[in-house]
């Protein structure tokens, strides 16, 4: 999706306000900045619905990035045998049970006893 940034511009006149020692510059403004076709490209967004739902976006893209990375670790961990009777799980961690049972994913595969 992006990140959403915050920014202060000088305008680069010389009377301006925003030309002073120590001003923050013109702003707040709003830039939605992503990747497309290999590319960074940054849209600048005014206040308003425009912008508000980019902030909804952008949340909801870092918390399914959050569930993805905590999948993978789930995942990466899980150590599977091949039976000709199908597939048993040969161990899980406890933090992978955490994991799972936070994510109400039930174990899809029968563990092999202990």
């Amino acid at each position: 999706m992006g990140a959403l940034n915050v920014v202060w511009r000088k305008c680069g006149k010389p009377n301006c306000a925003c030309a002073q020692p120590g001003h923050r510059g013109h702003g707040p403004q709003y830039n939605l900045t992503r990747r497309i076709d290999g590319k960074t490209v940054n849209v600048h967004l005014k206040p308003g619905p425009e912008l508000a739902k980019a902030e909804r976006e952008v949340a909801r893209h870092q918390r399914f990035a959050a569930l993805v990375e905590e999948v993978t670790a789930v995942s990466d961990g899980l150590h599977l045998t091949y039976t000709p009777a199908g597939i048993v799980l040969d161990r899980l961690t406890q933090v992978q049970r955490t994991i799972l049972a936070h994510l109400d994913i039930p174990l899809p595969w029968p563990e092999k006893p202990a």
